[in-house]
């Protein structure tokens, strides 16, 4: 969720492109950034994709057993499902 759109802040920023970046950051310093991501956030939350998420983190976690599961495991199996793929 979040981390999606910072992803494509960091990108654009990242990228050589001066008026897209200048624009992020006038949405940083305006505020308007925080209340996109919360607004994301609350989308993300209202559409169930939070949910399903943590849903897919738990399978996962039962099948392999709750200690042998980190971080990485979660985000390697989490990632392609939660773009779309």
């Amino acid at each position: 969720m979040v981390l999606g759109l910072c992803f494509f802040a960091s990108t654009f920023i990242g990228c050589g492109n001066s008026e897209v970046g200048f624009w992020f950051l006038k949405l940083v310093e305006s505020g308007e950034k925080e209340r996109l991501m919360e607004l994301l956030r609350e989308r993300l939350v209202e559409c169930g994709w939070r949910d399903d998420m943590k849903a897919l983190c738990r399978a996962y976690a039962r099948k392999k057993g709750r200690n042998n599961v980190t971080l990485d495991d979660l985000i390697h199996v989490i990632t392609p499902k939660g773009r779309g793929q």
